[in-house]
């Protein structure tokens, strides 16, 4: 599904991330890192979302054994979930108005509370504006509108980072569902290697820019880089 080598971001002659390789198929990979480690940035780059300023190269980034064009994946090849929905949902406009927008701009056919029932949302949310939301709900609406085009992979860019303990293994559970009904590929960016080891199938560790260790997270007892260990040990 997805291939890309040799990514480096980079801020004038300052690099921000260097010679990074990623692979993606129908599975759940979790990036995993401090802050600043390069996580989300990995993830804009990707969907042509980088700041002003900052400037992205690879050797080759493939969609579908196709050359990737990453303006043109935003939605309909790869959806975007992130941390904050109050942030990141359009705030005059209702739940209902963005999904339709969305809807139109892809040009998909679908019922917005049909979507929205996906995500375990009543159909009254569709009237309702994003500050009229909980942080769970807002989260729900956010993966609705990421799903609306119809995407092949998911990007949760710490989706659950905001919420409380009990609100964040709902979303998981409900991501895990929809990721087996979808067939998707899911890439789960958070600091928590404890939380990402259960729930993800691989694990991708960045460290300063870097991808230090990539493995499966059955394995991750077993990781052999310094600072995979140091995560561990920090985690428990």
């Amino acid at each position: 599904m997805i291939a890309l080598d040799g990514l480096c971001v980079r801020a004038g002659k300052r690099s921000l991330i260097e010679g990074l390789d990623l692979s993606l198929g129908r599975e759940r990979l979790g990036i995993v890192g401090e802050s600043g480690s390069g996580k989300s940035l990995t993830a804009r780059a990707m969907l042509g979302l980088l700041p002003r300023g900052l400037t992205a190269t690879w050797r080759r980034y493939e969609f579908d054994g196709r050359k990737a064009e990453p303006r043109r994946l935003r939605g309909r090849g790869i959806g975007l979930v992130m941390q904050d929905p109050k942030q990141a949902l359009n705030p005059v406009l209702t739940v209902g108005e963005q999904l339709r927008e969305t809807l139109a701009v892809h040009g998909r056919k679908a019922d917005p509370a049909a979507l929205l029932d996906e995500v375990g949302l009543a159909p009254e949310t569709l009237d309702r504006y994003p500050h009229q939301l909980s942080g769970g709900m807002g989260q729900r609406a956010m993966i609705a509108l990421a799903l609306a085009p119809e995407p092949r992979a998911l990007i949760c860019d710490e989706a659950i980072s905001a919420l409380d303990p009990g609100l964040a293994l709902t979303v998981l559970a409900l991501l895990d569902r929809l990721v087996a009904r979808r067939g998707l590929g899911l890439i789960f960016i958070s600091h928590d290697l404890g939380l990402v080891a259960r729930f993800c199938d691989r694990l991708m560790v960045m460290n300063r820019g870097r991808a230090v260790e990539t493995l499966a997270a059955r394995d991750l007892a077993r990781a052999a880089h310094p600072y995979t260990r140091e995560l561990l040990v920090a985690a428990q």
